[in-house]
Parts: C-alpha cells; sequence; structure tokens
C-alpha cells in the first residue's frame, strides 16, 4: 500500500468535517413544534389553549426558546395524567381525549 498526501486528510479533516453534522442531529427535534402539535391535537376543545394562538406564538421559536417549550409541554402532560385525560392522537406522553 502506497502513502499519499491525501491519507491523513481522511484520518484528520473528514472527522473534523462529519462531527459537526453529526451534532446537528439534536436540531432535528423542536420542542416547540412539539408543544403545538400536543395543544393542538389533544386540547383541541380548551378554549383556554387556542391551537391558532399557541402555533403563532411559537412559529418563530428558536433553540433559546425550547426549553421554555418543553417545559410547558411537559407540565401539560403531567396535569392531564394527573386528571386521568388521555390523548388519542400521535404525541408524546398522553394527553387530553376530546372524543368519548
Amino acid at each position: 500500500m502506497t502513502w499519499s498526501w491525501w491519507q491523513p486528510l481522511t484520518k484528520v479533516f473528514f472527522p473534523l468535517v462529519l462531527m459537526p453534522l453529526l451534532a446537528c442531529e439534536d436540531l432535528v427535534s423542536n420542542p416547540c413544534q412539539d408543544y403545538v402539535d400536543y395543544v393542538c391535537t389533544c386540547h383541541a376543545d380548551d378554549p383556554n389553549l387556542d391551537c391558532e394562538t399557541i402555533t403563532a406564538a411559537n412559529a418563530n421559536a428558536g433553540a433559546d426558546q425550547y426549553l421554555d417549550c418543553e417545559i410547558e409541554h411537559e407540565a401539560l402532560v403531567e396535569v392531564d395524567a394527573q386528571m386521568g385525560h388521555e390523548c388519542g392522537g400521535d404525541t408524546a406522553s398522553g394527553g387530553v381525549d376530546s372524543g368519548p
């Protein structure tokens, strides 16, 4: 096997390029969108949680707001669980079933 100038690049350059791309995997999840989806699916008939208002409020949510959205979502899921409500939609962790 012969050595060429590009071999060191494959051991240094490619990992340096690929590692940041793999780190972006965490950005795929959007807690604000998860919260909006949960409210719109599980609380569609709740006048205190208007889907359009919450959607608009979180439309341009950045990563700096993700923690707030996650806290709101988890708190709502916890209240729903305590109340014995279950969500029939495809959302994470329970919710309110608006149907019979």
